[in-house]
């Protein structure tokens, strides 16, 4: 047991620790911000639900069109405009959930700049 104690107090050198504190950052807050947030969030969640429904009813008119037969000149007509109006409407929802995804993260970021600049201000109060 003597020889154990020894052996690490001889080695004692050999492990060196650093206890860093642990560093939290608390945002605040308003609750229009937080509303916006929740609004932004819900418009991507509606646009890609549509733009998703959109993009299978655009491949849903393609595999009509292929695999019917002896269907009329009318129907193969609609369903080929019907298969232009749905990728449109991809496209165009598409564009929009992500306009809200941007628009959603740059207000998360609006959040997270005071915070920035107040830590600049606590270190030139620190630097003084």
């Amino acid at each position: 047991m003597a020889s154990q104690q020894t052996l690490i107090s001889n080695n004692s050198d050999l492990i060196t620790a650093t206890i860093k504190p642990k560093e939290e950052i608390y945002y605040l807050v308003t609750k229009d911000t937080l509303g916006q947030v929740k609004e932004k969030s819900l418009f991507f969640e509606i646009f890609m639900l549509v733009s998703s429904l959109a993009l299978g009813a655009f491949f849903s008119t393609i595999i009509t069109i292929e695999v019917s037969t002896n269907i009329a000149s009318e129907t193969t007509n609609a369903l080929s405009i019907y298969k232009w109006v749905f990728l449109g409407a991809w496209v165009l929802f598409c564009a929009l959930a992500v306009f809200s995804f941007i628009a959603g993260r740059r207000i998360l970021k609006s959040i997270t700049v005071p915070e920035m600049q107040l830590e600049q201000t606590k270190s030139e109060k620190k630097d003084e």
